[in-house]
């Protein structure tokens, strides 16, 4: 074998390993951009006063806070959506 085909075999190695490196790190970002959304529900979740959730009447400052909170996860929900729709959510994520 000449020196020419080593560095041919060296270089499809090379492309071969950095073809692989690009598509893990993609599925690591998108792991990580996904995750993002599941921290953000459950700080919404955890802000909504225990009350509200057992169906209580919650003082007025509460109640406000709790409406704020509620319209931000809708919101939430609405990004999540369009981010599902320009395929950066992964279908498993949407499932789950």
């Amino acid at each position: 074998m000449d020196l020419e085909n080593i560095a041919s075999i060296a270089t499809a190695i090379g492309v071969g390993v950095a073809t692989w490196q690009i598509r893990e790190s993609k599925k690591l970002a998108q792991v990580t951009f996904e995750d993002s959304f599941n921290q953000q529900y459950r700080d919404l979740i955890y802000a909504i006063p225990v009350d509200a959730l057992l169906g209580k009447d919650l003082p007025e400052p509460e109640k406000l806070k709790a409406r704020e909170i509620v319209f931000n996860y809708l919101d939430l929900c609405n990004e999540q959506i369009a981010h599902r729709h320009s395929k950066r959510i992964s279908e498993r994520r949407w499932k789950d």
